[in-house]
């Protein structure tokens, strides 16, 4: 029997690298395995050689090894085969560490049981590290007035998701921004003295207002930094603390606008920054940081301290991964590959995107050198996507960060959806391509490429408001069809919370289309379209409380409300 034979008879997810017959049948698939460790033969990452025949036995070159040999098989043993073929598997990951990351600051933040159910679905798709994004949403003590409405992670609830991903063999690590994305801080009078501007300044050319950044030159910053570090410390068992560090836009045009002109923004980023990884390094960590303002701005690199770990993000299929792991590398900076699920800002996920994507981080990152595989999840404008979009992107993150190759749809369809077969996943990808004519460039309608966004979304939601609206009346009527064809033939979903959740998808997706139509003409009701987004946010209310926390809701909702107003108003 080949090997695609085998793979068809047997999805595994991740599918392995090497998997062979062994003739007849196994009698041994519920046995205890024999497990031996060989550090010298056996040394790439998570390196384990699988047996299933008479007997069963893992031989791995360390405990990561075994744990994944052991992920294997209990994925063998759930597909309830009358009769497994006697195997021989044997294995190894690109990536030594493969993590998740999951945005929790921006109002989606899931329920103590969702967690648990998703470090569990981690563990058995071999990832061993996850992150949680934080900007304002972890509970730290003396500073209640942030977080107090918001059902933060505490510190007894990270330590015990801490514990839990322990026992499965994942890292949990603590991602606190520590210089952008602090507007939530920065609002409140307490914080406000600390902001680098409340006023005007450019985010990759589109013109926003404060506050944004925290001072680099106020030391009220590091003072606020260094108290969240030191409370970081002492739930979290990892060495590991990403401080973030990201889009600081603002920075220059605000209070440290004479330092960066008098010491260019390179020195005043790298100045600030060298100072948290010293607090850090204090209290035991070694931080990670995002590197896109670095690999910007080249001199900044040769400022940093190079033992920090290097986070390269980047989130369309032109990614340059390679190369920015080789600046990095020429710096002195061990470095990760982060690609992202293409998820946020869609409602619907971008499928040639999100697989592209991955695809070019996995082979990329491994070839240049990246240690590290990071998928992102993040949640723009309220974390509107449903957990099954992030879930199918979740199956082909986990076989990027594994081998860099696709995933098998059979695979993901049964591990992650408990599905008979793959025609869900199919249907899915199907979807999140469902606009993407409109996502593409196109020079005759003076069109660039659309990044981080769907056509669909971007239509409620423009990045820049004052960009031309994407695509013709003929254009959104090809992509209603898209959807109506994929209404006709969704197949059969047997998760209850799963079908409720992807129809929504599917009629976020159709309402914002309809809009479209409505703004180009198309002889629609106004009216009924708005009666349809409020049964929809009701909806989205009901969805929301089955996963995730109550209190960021309103947020979340607030954004629906803003497309019911520009169906409503005068």
């Amino acid at each position: 029997m080949d090997r695609e034979t085998l793979a068809s008879l047997i999805p595994l997810l991740p599918m392995p690298r090497e998997l062979e017959s062994l003739g007849g049948q196994s009698t041994a698939l519920d046995a205890e395995p024999t497990i031996t460790h060989d550090p010298v033969a056996l040394t790439k990452p998570a390196e384990y050689v699988l047996e299933i025949g008479r007997g069963l036995s893992i031989t791995a070159g360390d405990q990561e090894g075994v744990r994944c040999a052991l992920a294997t098989l209990e994925q063998i043993r759930s597909l309830g085969l009358d009769a497994v073929p006697a195997i021989r598997i044997h294995d190894w990951a690109s990536f030594a560490t493969r993590g998740f990351m999951l945005d929790v600051s921006r109002d989606r933040i899931p329920t103590m049981d969702e967690m648990h159910r998703l470090i569990r679905l981690l563990a058995s798709l071999k990832f061993n590290h996850f992150q949680l994004y934080f900007e304002h949403t972890f509970a730290y003590a003396g500073h209640e007035g942030v977080w107090q409405d918001l059902d933060p992670i505490t510190p007894e609830q990270y330590h015990e998701l801490d514990e839990a991903c322990r026992k499965n063999g994942i890292e949990l690590v603590a991602q606190q921004n520590c210089f952008g994305h602090l507007a939530k801080w920065l609002v409140r009078d307490r914080y406000a003295p600390l902001a680098e501007t409340h006023g005007p300044y450019l985010f990759n050319g589109i013109p926003r207002t404060g506050p944004m950044s925290l001072c680099p030159n106020d030391p009220r910053s590091l003072e606020l930094v260094s108290d969240w570090i030191a409370q970081l410390r002492h739930v979290s068992s990892s060495g590991l603390l990403h401080i973030g560090c990201d889009e600081t836009a603002d920075v220059g045009s605000g209070r440290s606008a004479t330092s960066v002109e008098r010491l260019g923004l390179p020195a005043v980023y790298a100045r600030y920054v060298s100072s948290i990884v010293r607090i850090c390094e204090e209290r035991g960590f070694q931080p990670m940081f995002w590197a896109d303002i670095a690999l910007s701005e080249p001199a900044t690199l040769e400022m940093l301290p190079k033992t920090m770990l290097a986070m390269a993000w980047g989130y369309e299929p032109d990614t340059p991964f390679a190369g920015w792991v080789r600046t990095l590398g020429d710096a002195g900076f061990e470095s990760w590959v982060c690609p992202g699920t293409s998820c946020w800002r869609s409602f619907t996920g971008r499928t040639m995107e999100r697989q592209a994507n991955m695809a070019s981080a996995a082979i990329e990152g491994a070839e240049a050198g990246a240690t590290g595989f990071l998928l992102t999840e993040w949640g723009d404008l309220g974390h509107r996507q449903q957990w099954p979009i992030m879930l199918r992107a979740l199956g082909d993150g986990a076989q990027a960060a594994w081998s860099g190759t696709s995933a098998s749809r059979d695979a993901i369809a049964v591990h992650i959806f408990g599905q008979r077969d793959s025609h869900l996943v199919h249907w899915l990808d199907q979807l999140g391509d469902a606009d993407l004519p409109l996502r593409m460039a196109n020079p005759d309608a003076g069109r660039q490429v659309l990044r981080n966004a769907t056509a669909i979304f971007d239509e409620l939601h423009p990045a820049n408001p004052d960009r031309p609206p994407r695509g013709s009346l003929d254009e959104w009527l090809g992509i209603e069809q898209t959807l109506d064809q994929l209404r006709r033939t969704m197949p059969r979903i047997e998760n209850d919370a799963y079908h409720e959740e992807i129809v929504h998808t599917l009629q976020r997706a159709e309402l914002a289309v309809r809009i479209a139509l409505l703004r180009r003409g198309a002889d629609l009701s106004a009216e009924a379209i708005a009666d349809d987004v409020r049964t929809m946010m009701d909806d989205h209310l009901r969805l929301w409380l089955r996963r995730s926390r109550s209190a960021g809701l309103a947020s979340s909702l607030s954004y629906d409300q803003s497309v019911l107003e520009s169906l409503t108003s005068p």
